[in-house]
């Protein structure tokens, strides 16, 4: 299935650098091929610092200099993504000073000589991006933990790196089928509910937000109106979530189609309203402390 991961935040589509909400941020390369030394034991970082042992199960050789997952620089510094040609477009890592008093994921954060240089004022873990080019200020971005088999990011938010040497290793948050606070999804593309770990969707509400995630891919073609026909394999419910018959608030069943399906509409819990039938309830579980965005969001099902 061709995804089109949301990047609104990120300027990250399939590997392609682009300006979103007003922001422009680097686009990362697919391996860590770009000119930074291998980091093996022995060896000294870009900032002159010898490089620790390295564990067996990180791989520094498949990023430039270290590995982002296992942050295996020497003490005081952070493995950071940069451009190592000097260029808009991060290929490699380097280990740079960790700075004073270091920004957390969410704030506002500086860079020093470029957007793409890797020296910023974020903590360990996480990188500044979404940089304004006339004032240097960015917005500090976590970077995936765990390991590429098995990543982990903040609630709300998923990681799309999933193979070594991967350089798209930062947590981007959900998308949110309604577009709020540039979170919707490029044209030609859909915010869709999946099951972690596949392209499954639920077959039960409400869902755990551990189990689930919310991602833009792409429209299959089709109206998909409340109600419409829908098969899991081939998404045509534009702006609506494929949900089984039986869930449905509306459901146009069409016997020459072999969908599994019907599109049902999106709602908000806050203000309820299914204008075109069933009841608004809930997406997620609640008491996870969701962004109230994903706390309050409905499908309009059968009652």
């Amino acid at each position: 299935m061709i995804v089109l991961r949301w990047a609104a935040a990120l300027g990250l589509v399939l590997g392609a650098g682009c300006t979103c909400a007003g922001r422009a941020l680097p686009a990362a390369g697919g391996s860590g091929s770009g000119g930074a030394s291998s980091g093996t034991a022995g060896a000294t970082s870009t900032t002159g610092a010898p490089i620790p042992d390295v564990p067996s199960n990180c791989h520094p050789e498949a990023y430039g200099e270290c590995d982002p997952w296992c942050q295996d620089c020497p003490e005081g510094q952070k493995c950071n993504l940069w451009a190592s040609d000097g260029g808009d477009r991060w290929d490699a890592t380097r280990c740079v000073p960790v700075a004073p008093n270091p920004k957390r994921p969410g704030e506002p954060c500086t860079v020093q000589e470029s957007p793409t240089s890797g020296l910023d004022d974020c903590e360990k873990g996480a990188t500044c991006g979404g940089v304004d080019r006339t004032t240097g200020v960015g917005e500090c971005f976590s970077m995936c933990r765990g390991s590429p088999d098995a990543p982990e990011c903040p609630l709300g938010q998923f990681c799309l790196a999933n193979s070594v040497g991967d350089l798209t290793v930062l947590c981007r948050p959900w998308c949110d089928p309604f577009g709020r606070d540039f979170q919707g999804c490029a044209v030609g593309t859909s915010c869709y509910l999946f099951r972690n770990g596949d392209w499954e969707k639920p077959t039960t509400f409400p869902v755990s937000p551990l189990e689930a995630r919310l991602d833009c891919i792409l429209n299959a073609g089709g109206d998909g109106w409340t109600g419409a026909p829908c098969d899991w394999a081939a998404p045509v419910c534009r702006d609506r979530q494929c949900v089984p018959k039986d869930l449905a608030g509306v459901c146009t069943d069409n016997p020459s189609l072999e969908a599994d399906g019907c599109c049902a509409a999106w709602c908000d819990l806050s203000a309820p309203e299914c204008p075109d039938g069933g009841t608004c309830q809930r997406v997620f579980e609640p008491g996870y402390g969701l962004d109230p965005i994903y706390e309050n969001l409905g499908l309009c099902l059968a009652p």
